[in-house]
């Protein structure tokens, strides 16, 4: 990455305590990222698409998308698969944030393609040295196909 480069994440999330901690986390970071949040499945697929109230926005495919398991609409499961199916979006990685710990939901995210599966911290200090870690490996280190 260029230094002072913005880079743009994507998180979806329907939390509202999750979407300010995120916020906060990222705002401490010394990193430049362009957050967007939206709420449900269904938006973040617009969002990705261009369309519905996202239809004005600059386009810009995000260099990271941060997704919840469990979403109103569309769960991450199948934004991951629409990720996954749709070529200009194929390689933009995709972490998922959860609460579960579950078995099968970890196998049906990798099964859908995302690259990361991480539980959120419940507290704040957790959740910002999460923040951190992803930014760092996802945004620094790791190397996506363009």
């Amino acid at each position: 990455m260029i230094p002072n480069t913005t880079q743009m994440v994507l998180l979806v999330e329907d939390s509202t305590d999750d979407q300010e901690l995120a916020w906060m986390a990222f705002a401490e970071s010394d990193d430049h990222v362009d957050l967007h949040i939206v709420h449900d499945g269904e938006d973040a697929i617009e969002f990705l698409e261009y369309r519905g109230r996202h239809a004005q926005r600059r386009r810009r495919t995000p260099d990271l998308v941060l997704l919840d398991l469990h979403l109103p609409r569309r769960d991450g499961i199948e934004v991951a698969c629409h990720l996954r199916a749709t070529p200009a979006l194929a390689y933009v990685p995709v972490v998922m944030l959860t609460t579960s710990n579950d078995p099968d939901d970890v196998r049906r995210a990798y099964d859908a393609g995302v690259n990361s599966y991480i539980l959120k911290p419940v507290d704040f200090p957790g959740f910002l040295d999460m923040v951190r870690q992803v930014q760092r490996y996802w945004l620094h280190l790791n190397r996506v196909v363009d």
